[in-house]
Parts: C-alpha cells; sequence; structure tokens
C-alpha cells in the first residue's frame, strides 16, 4: 500500500524553462507525467507569472503589510507612476519586482511573516486568479468531508 495518495506541483511560470508554452499545457504535461508514474490523483499549478502575484489585492491589509499606510502618494498610486501597473485596480506584470521595489520605496524590510500576516487578513473571497482558484476547488474536492 502506497503512503501517499494525492501529489500536488505548484511552481511558478517565470523561470519554469517552459515560458514558451501556457500554463494550462504546461500543467497538463506535468499532470500526464504523474499519471504515468502511478499519482492517481495529481494536480500541478503552474502561478502566472509567480506566486507573488496573489500577494495583489485591493486590500488595505496589503498597503499596512508594506509599509504604506500613512505614505503619500499610497501605494497604487505609487505603483501606476512607476509603471508597475497600467490601471489602479491592475495587478502588476512583475508582481515580484513590484512587491521588492515597494518594500524599499517603503523601508520595509523583507521577511517571510509579511506572507504569513497577508495570508491570515487578506479575505481571498474575491480573488479571481485561475491558478488560485484552482488550487482552492482541488483541495476542497480532495480534503472535504
Amino acid at each position: 500500500m502506497a503512503a501517499h495518495r494525492r501529489a500536488l506541483v505548484v511552481f511558478d511560470w517565470n523561470g519554469c524553462g517552459a515560458e514558451n508554452k501556457l500554463a494550462e499545457v504546461i500543467e497538463s504535461e506535468v499532470e500526464e507525467d504523474l499519471g504515468r508514474n502511478g499519482w492517481q490523483e495529481r494536480c500541478c499549478i503552474v502561478l502566472e507569472p509567480e506566486l507573488e502575484t496573489w500577494i495583489w489585492s485591493d486590500s488595505s491589509c496589503v498597503d499596512q503589510e508594506l509599509g504604506w499606510t500613512r505614505r503619500r502618494p499610497n501605494l497604487r498610486t505609487w505603483m501606476l507612476a512607476e509603471n508597475y501597473i497600467a490601471a489602479r485596480n491592475e495587478k502588476p506584470a512583475l508582481p515580484k519586482e513590484a512587491f521588492l521595489a515597494a518594500l524599499r520605496e517603503a523601508g520595509t524590510p523583507y521577511s517571510s511573516p509579511i506572507f504569513y500576516s497577508l495570508a491570515k487578513s487578506v479575505s481571498l473571497n474575491r480573488c479571481r486568479d485561475r491558478a488560485f482558484l484552482r488550487l482552492t476547488s482541488t483541495l476542497q474536492r480532495w480534503f472535504s468531508t
């Protein structure tokens, strides 16, 4: 009897070596490989372009965690001016670079607790990111009782 029943593979599209393919195609190929190797329940999720895209919510918690609560201009206005986003409610095309630049500009040190705090405080109900929705639906399907 196998010790594990399920396989979940998650990785960034940026830097994966197959950026010339759609994320959905990469996911399908990885899942086929997993299936050939005996994984009956399997899921591959490719984050477009990378995990940091999930940081960029319109929640005020993002401003707070990145050190932008009382700064002028506010975070979204600064991101527009610095060309990280083209429209106020848009996510940056380069989310990791925007995240690191926003921290630098605010003088906030990079630390993993920022991610933990954002995960605890930002509502996920409005998230429409394809990869995130696929992850949550897979986990619900696998672990719902």
